[in-house]
């Protein structure tokens, strides 16, 4: 019976390193993607402020994001090796409890700063790029700890495919939408796209 588990659990691991490896390609190879296509369907000066937001972006989230997804990847294989689903089912309830307050949070008091500044941020469309990003950062910051729940539950091939490939595409979808409509592709216009991605891409994680 033990030689049987062990097979069995290697066969998990196995496949886990394959799926991992193929999320990661495709990751790499959209992202990539996605970001040639933007820079081409942009303006330079609305590209800069795109990559303007999303650098604030990213260091809000690691602030949002406290810590939590290492800690899910830490306790859920525990309390799931001894079978103990409440302790699950707790500390992801308790985890994204703490992670959304702090994000609407973050968000409130960034919006505050852009809107008090916003006579300094003379680029154009930059202070309304940086207010919808600023929106959609306690629903980026679900998706990585959602990311972490998935990893933690031994589907990291899958978590890596929501933000490095579903959300690139669903992005790169909207917008290629718009410029066929004949919408100006802007900041603000890429920005959009991106918070509709992001929920999207949280309602699918979320119910798997």
């Amino acid at each position: 019976m033990a030689y049987a588990q062990n097979k069995a659990e290697k066969k998990t691991f196995l496949a886990g390193i394959r799926s991992s490896f193929a999320a990661n390609a495709a990751s790499m190879g959209i992202l990539y993607l996605s970001q040639f296509v933007l820079a081409r369907m942009m303006k330079v000066d609305q590209y800069g402020v795109y990559i303007y937001c999303m650098s604030w972006l990213n260091v809000l989230l690691l602030i949002g994001n406290m810590g939590l997804d290492a800690a899910v990847l830490r306790y859920i294989p525990q309390y799931a090796s001894r079978r103990e689903w409440g302790y699950c089912r707790g500390i992801i309830r308790r985890s994204y409890q703490i992670a959304f307050p702090v994000c609407v949070i973050l968000f409130l008091c960034a919006s505050g700063v852009v809107i008090a500044g916003r006579d300094r941020l003379t680029e154009e469309n930059l202070t309304g790029a940086l207010l919808i990003g600023l929106a959609a950062l306690p629903i980026w910051t679900a998706i990585k700890l959602t990311q972490g729940i998935l990893q933690a539950l031994k589907r990291p091939g899958f978590s890596q495919l929501l933000d490095g490939v579903l959300s690139p595409t669903l992005l790169l979808a909207m917008l290629g939408a718009a410029a066929a409509l004949n919408i100006s592709v802007s900041a603000v216009t890429t920005m959009i796209a991106f918070a509709l991605s992001c929920l999207v891409v949280l309602l699918f994680g979320a119910s798997w």
